[in-house]
């Protein structure tokens, strides 16, 4: 006869998943179920604090309870709106968990003046911060010079919307912060202090995000040296490759960064550059591209990174992948395509089946196509036996609804679907939707 099954026989791991589905409230309410539950449910390296003086009559709340709590809190995010009075309490909050915090986000309303003071009061109570993430906060300086910046020697990854790269007094956010190895920036005309930085960190830098508010910054953040990089993530939309010296500043840059494991490029990626990036870059996990068009070497040119397991298509024409020349990746297990223009569904259905054997999740947002399709052109395919996650937000209304009631696919345990009024208004009256699971 078999033992009954009790609640202490849920593996960690199990309990540790659902409870990162609970609030705050519902965390606490399990802590009453057994030892190991409240342990595991509480974990506060795990939960984020978060601190929103956006809303009146939020002060007190917090002086009654934040500065009073023995918790230690690791995480901590804060948002502010245009009445900067609460910096005084936020400080105070600082103060009260600056031994255990780790990780830190400074959200205001957009470009709130805030004094820097504040930021030099934070430097003194955030020594043992590992990440700080500064948005849009506009700082301004009415000390005469006369700050005192205390540096966060254990930072490791710093990203800024803001003016703090040009501190007053002679103080160098790169003397503030000497250990960072993940840096997100913006990089505008008319400024070169973010050059200045980035060519001093660049020896050092594993993570890399520039936000190019000018496109004519994009080819000096490429010729410089990241020989360390293992992630980047470029915004640079307006961005045109016009000759062949441009083309090839970019080629080396990937040339020399054979140790890049994601990649997020949007910056109208072109297939010569793509090819020198899968060549140069054997090693990448994840890929994101914006580009005008995946042509059919695109598509061998990502079959040839044997280690990708993500790939994410935005803002492109996907045209008709040729079999005969892609290899089959057996490494890749998701795929998202975001605003893309599909040319032949049938032709895309055969290369994700046959050049991806193992694809779990397939992410269709905003998808549309060109033309008319025969009943058979559908952008799913029931041989895509390892499918387990299926998301279709607001397709165009050339995808025929009604083809999904031919999928069976047997590992298919979640299923997102979200459509327009004018897409349900095109399926005839009394026909159902059946998606077996």
């Amino acid at each position: 006869m078999s033992e009954e099954t009790t609640i202490d026989d849920l593996p960690e791991e199990m309990l540790e998943t659902i409870f990162t589905h609970l609030d705050l409230e519902d965390r606490k309410s399990v802590t009453a179920v057994c030892h190991r539950w409240s342990r595991l449910a509480l974990r506060w390296s795990e939960l984020q604090l978060e601190v929103d003086f956006r809303k009146c009559g939020t002060e007190e709340s917090y002086r009654r309870t934040l500065l009073v709590s023995q918790r230690p809190y690791r995480h901590l995010v804060c948002y502010f709106g245009y009445d900067y009075a609460v910096g005084d309490l936020l400080l105070y909050i600082l103060a009260k968990f600056s031994e255990s915090l780790e990780t830190m986000k400074l959200i205001p309303n957009q470009f709130v003046p805030v004094e820097l003071s504040f930021f030099a009061s934070l430097t003194k109570l955030s020594a043992n911060l590992k990440k700080l993430h500064i948005d849009a906060c506009n700082f301004r300086d009415n000390s005469d010079g006369g700050l005192e910046f205390h540096p966060l020697n254990n930072l490791q990854d710093l990203y800024l919307e803001n003016n703090l790269l040009d501190l007053s007094g002679g103080h160098d956010i790169r003397e503030l912060t000497p250990n960072i190895t993940a840096l997100h920036v913006q990089i505008s005309y008319y400024s070169d202090r973010p050059l200045h930085v980035l060519r001093h960190f660049g020896p050092r830098l594993k993570e890399l995000e520039v936000w190019f508010l000018s496109e004519d910054r994009f080819l000096e953040v490429c010729s410089m040296e990241f020989p360390c990089l293992r992630k980047i993530n470029f915004y640079c939309v307006d961005w045109i490759f016009q000759d062949g010296d441009t083309i090839q500043i970019v080629q080396q840059f990937f040339r020399k960064s054979p140790e890049l494991r994601e990649a997020t490029l949007r910056c109208n990626m072109i297939a010569p550059i793509l090819a020198d990036l899968a060549n140069s870059c054997q090693k990448l996990s994840f890929l994101c591209l914006s580009m005008e068009t995946v042509s059919a070497d695109c598509f061998r040119w990502f079959s040839s990174l044997q280690n990708l397991k993500s790939l994410r298509l935005e803002d492109a024409t996907i045209e008709s992948p040729n079999l005969e020349q892609c290899p089959t990746l057996s490494s890749l297990r998701k795929i998202s395509l975001y605003s893309v223009k599909i040319t032949n569904a049938l032709d895309l259905n055969h290369f994700l089946c046959r050049s991806f054997p193992a694809l779990s999740v397939l992410e269709l947002i905003n998808v549309t196509t060109c033309g008319s399709f025969l009943y058979d052109q559908v952008v799913l395919s029931c041989n895509m036996a390892q499918l387990e996650r299926l998301v279709l937000i607001e397709p165009d209304k050339s995808i025929n609804l009604m083809l999904f009631e031919y999928i069976d696919l047997p590992k298919l345990r979640e299923v997102k679907l979200k459509f327009k009024e004018s897409f349900l208004a095109s399926i005839p009256v009394g026909k159902q939707l059946r998606i077996h699971l």
